[in-house]
């Protein structure tokens, strides 16, 4: 096994997909958020795994409890709850959102791959690529003359989460498939491959 902590972040409500209940219970007979959970379980790099809930989200802090290792957040928000999540925890962590139901081992073991130590590791993809594939993961970010997105993955040292960011561009279906509005979730075939009829 590695020496990374898997830290999904999975406090967020989705308010923006409405009608949907919260988002990261989605998903049929496996939600969303254990999809997710289990790619980081199932990869070597990660020696333990680690949900950050919240008040936000209560059916998703009951779907995780005794499955998993949580860590209860204030719930004032991605930033803030990462922020409050590091705090608690030492070492190299990879910070992953619950809400990427395409991310497996592989990605991750990749990505853990490419962590030098200490500064704050970031993975983008890029805007031109995210819109291709009909997505809208994260916020946007300028480098250069070029748009990317952000992913919400990113690889850290806990104790030092104020480092310099060292931006990856690496386009990748299983990163820029973020689910953030129901327009996404239909998308990404959600709604035909995540259901109890395909056994998933």
């Amino acid at each position: 096994m590695g020496d990374m902590i898997g830290l999904m972040m999975a406090g967020g409500r989705g308010s923006r997909m409405r009608p949907f209940p919260e988002k990261l219970t989605l998903g049929g007979h496996i939600p969303v958020a254990l999809r997710v959970a289990g790619a980081l379980g199932s990869c070597p790099a990660i020696s333990r795994t680690v949900a950050a809930v919240s008040p936000r989200a209560p059916q998703t802090r009951e779907m995780l409890a005794g499955r998993m290792d949580t860590m209860e957040t204030p719930g004032a928000g991605y930033s803030a709850d990462l922020a409050y999540a590091l705090g608690r925890l030492e070492g190299a962590v990879l910070v992953v959102p619950a809400d990427l139901p395409l991310l497996d081992a592989d990605i991750i073991e990749r990505i853990s791959g490419m962590y030098e130590g200490g500064r704050w590791t970031t993975l983008l993809v890029s805007e031109i690529y995210a819109a291709r594939l009909g997505l809208s993961p994260g916020v946007s970010i300028r480098l250069g003359d070029t748009s990317y997105r952000y992913t919400g993955v990113s690889a850290v040292d806990a104790g030092r989460p104020g480092s310099p960011p060292r931006y990856v561009i690496m386009d990748d279906y299983r990163l820029a498939a973020n689910m953030n509005t129901a327009l996404d979730w239909a998308l990404l075939g959600a709604a035909h491959y995540l259901t109890e009829d395909y056994g998933l």
